[in-house]
């Protein structure tokens, strides 16, 4: 009898665990800022242009039809990547999203919790549609690489953007957070494109004077730039792993009640 009452307490629970997957799957997406501030006019800046729904078809489709490596494809997935994603807070993982890893990170100091939760996953990332520059960049980043493109991660101080390798072209840098395409690699900064070149280009995207200078300065300075392949690979690949636990136990929970349930079952028509 106790047997039969904690196989249930399991099924229940996986029940449980399952509904709060789903609740996060069909939430609405991020809210990328609650008040909007000046530049808040900036087309696609603060506000999408696509939802989560068509980003991902065109996306798949893109991916799917096996694209020949140009810069129209990288500035047909730069667009989706950047319609659908607003700027906001750095997106932070909750129960919703991944229980399983919310729950593992609560016994984590809080430099490792902060930077398990900071949210990394393409899936996720597109699903909200909203984040901070880094996120936006890793975004693009998984797509771009995702049809064949060699690219990297570059942080330029504290601005995320992404470097892709254009076969026969060289290298563009693409900034999704802020919606510019550059027709440039990183070292063009400062030598072919001056600040004024940089602000002005900033400006024309619809941001503001002030916007564009700081803009300009980061871009410009050549001394705190990096690249890498990922951003916090560790991190990623545990935000993986355990979204895909987060589906699996709910079920293996259910399974295991209902399989209890079943063998209870047989075994009383037996003893009848």
């Amino acid at each position: 009898m106790k047997l039969r009452y904690l196989t249930r307490a399991i099924g229940m629970l996986g029940l449980l665990l399952a509904l709060l997957h789903l609740s996060g799957i069909f939430a609405a997406p991020h809210q990328a800022l609650a008040v909007l501030p000046e530049n808040s006019r900036v087309k696609n800046y603060y506000e999408r242009s696509l939802s989560f729904t068509e980003a991902k078809e065109k996306l798949t489709r893109i991916v799917n039809s096996k694209p020949i490596l140009n810069q129209d494809t990288a500035q047909a997935i730069f667009q989706i990547i950047s319609g659908s994603f607003a700027h906001g807070e750095s997106y932070i993982i909750t129960p919703k999203d991944d229980w399983l890893l919310w729950i593992y990170a609560q016994f984590q100091d809080t430099f490792t919790h902060d930077r398990y939760l900071d949210a990394q996953d393409p899936e996720l990332l597109l699903r909200k549609g909203a984040g901070f520059c880094h996120q936006s960049s890793l975004l693009l980043l998984h797509y771009l690489r995702a049809v064949g493109f060699e690219a990297v991660l570059v942080r330029l101080g504290g601005h995320f953007v992404v470097e892709v390798l254009i076969p026969n072209l060289g290298r563009n840098v693409l900034d999704p957070d802020h919606g510019i395409y550059w027709s440039n690699n990183l070292e063009d900064f400062g030598s072919k494109l001056s600040k004024d070149d940089v602000v002005k280009k900033v400006v024309e995207n619809g941001f503001s004077q002030a916007v564009a200078s700081k803009m300009a300065e980061i871009y410009i300075s050549q001394e705190d730039n990096t690249r890498s392949l990922y951003y916090d690979p560790k991190a990623l690949n545990l935000q993986i792993e355990t979204r895909k636990w987060s589906y699996l136990v709910p079920l293996i929970l259910c399974l295991i009640s209902l399989l209890f349930e079943l063998f209870s079952a047989r075994s009383k028509q037996k003893l009848t």
